[in-house]
């Protein structure tokens, strides 16, 4: 072996042993984002609460933004890219969570309008009976 050869030889073990650890640690990374089923489970519950609030009816919109993000996530999850499905289930529960406040919100709505009506009512009938 020349002089030449030795040092070469070394430098190229070297960088394939730097490229291969590279690699490794790339690949692990890659490997290491866990399943996301405790954010797939809150997601889910969240749908059920804002459907039981009933979400459907009262803020439709964000309720099928909801189920279609955790649809999203739950496809990702069966494909096992567990990133995006842990992003598609953050998004599904706070699309849940904005149409349970939403519902609530217009349920709020519904019930002052119903007693404003009432205390209008109540208002003419006191108002026509004659003072005593």
């Amino acid at each position: 072996m020349d002089a030449l050869s030795f040092p070469v030889a070394l430098t190229f073990k070297r960088t394939l042993l730097a490229l291969s650890v590279a690699g490794t640690l790339g690949l692990s990374a890659c490997a290491s984002v866990p399943n996301p089923a405790g954010e797939m489970a809150t997601a889910r519950a969240a749908v059920e609460n804002a459907r039981r609030a009933g979400a459907g009816q009262l803020a439709p919109s964000e309720m099928g933004e909801a189920q279609d993000r955790l649809t999203v996530a739950e496809r990702a999850q069966a494909a096992e890219e567990f990133r995006p499905a842990r992003r598609a289930a953050e998004q599904a529960r706070v699309a849940a969570e904005l149409a349970e406040e939403r519902t609530r919100l217009a349920k709020a709505r519904q019930a002052k309008l119903e007693i404003d009506n009432t205390l209008k009512a109540l208002r003419g009938e006191a108002a026509a009976q004659p003072n005593r």
